[in-house]
């Protein structure tokens, strides 16, 4: 009996010390991301690697970066769904651009920027929606961003589409 109630002290302080004294019921926000139909997205294709593993780091690259993004916009309990439904990666791909035949580069150029479709919604801790919507981000001047810095250097103007989005719709606190 004693060991059964020193086990769950253990466990306790355990909680305690890594939830900062919140408490067990202190829920994080939740943020989802689904990619729907991504085999019709519009482009998404490698350069130097196979679809699979391209569209594997870019679902997991942009995925981690909408929830580090997100997570101050939204509060502890709430549930932001965000649904992909088509991207647009910016520049095209060319064949021989630079270099021999055959070889292959994205080029970014002023007509072909990034796109992505998109719908979302944010709810509660008890389930019921604060707000939803479908939205298309786009940034027709997207080559006044300049040079992407190192950090961001994958996808950057991707990335760019989604952080404005994200302050513009979250930031007038809908999620606080």
């Amino acid at each position: 009996m004693i060991v059964r109630i020193v086990q769950i002290l253990i466990v306790v302080c355990a909680i305690t010390a890594v939830d900062g004294g919140r408490g067990v019921l202190a829920q994080q926000p939740s943020i989802t991301v689904t990619w729907r139909h991504s085999e019709r997205f519009t482009d998404i294709r490698p350069v130097r690697d196979t679809r699979e593993r391209f569209e594997s780091r870019l679902f997991t690259e942009l995925e981690q970066f909408i929830r580090k993004q997100a997570t101050p916009y939204i509060r502890k309990g709430q549930s932001l769904g965000i649904e992909i439904r088509d991207i647009d990666l910016a520049g095209e791909i060319k064949s021989g651009y630079l270099g021999p035949p055959g070889h292959m580069v994205r080029v970014l150029d002023k007509p072909f920027f990034a796109r992505i479709d998109l719908a979302y919604t944010l709810a509660d801790a008890a389930g019921k929606i604060i707000t939803k919507g479908q939205k298309t981000l786009r940034q027709h001047r997207f080559h006044r961003l300049g040079k992407p810095p190192k950090h961001m250097r994958h996808f950057y103007y991707e990335k760019a589409l989604i952080e404005d989005w994200l302050r513009s719709t979250f930031s007038s606190g809908l999620g606080h």
